[in-house]
């Protein structure tokens, strides 16, 4: 997900980071969990109840998955 396309706002500040860029995952002996690597990305995903969500890690992965199941299958076979 890191490498695809990214929909940046114009924020260009060095200490900036954008939230798609904090996606965060971690491989364990049968599986890789796929997450968010900033504390309030749940939040923005999930929504508060103050604030409507704004998925960005479900529909990207509902999208592209058929690819990255092709590619782990292929990285594992390989």
């Amino acid at each position: 997900m890191l490498k695809l396309p990214k929909p940046y706002s114009k924020i260009r500040s060095p200490d900036y980071t954008h939230l798609i860029d904090s996606f965060a995952y971690e491989r364990t002996k049968t599986d890789v969990e796929v997450g968010w690597g900033k504390y309030y990305g749940p939040m923005v995903e999930d929504g508060t109840m103050k604030m409507k969500a704004h998925p960005h890690l479900h529909p990207t992965f509902e999208r592209n998955k058929t690819k990255y199941y092709q590619k782990m299958l292929q990285n594992f076979y390989n």
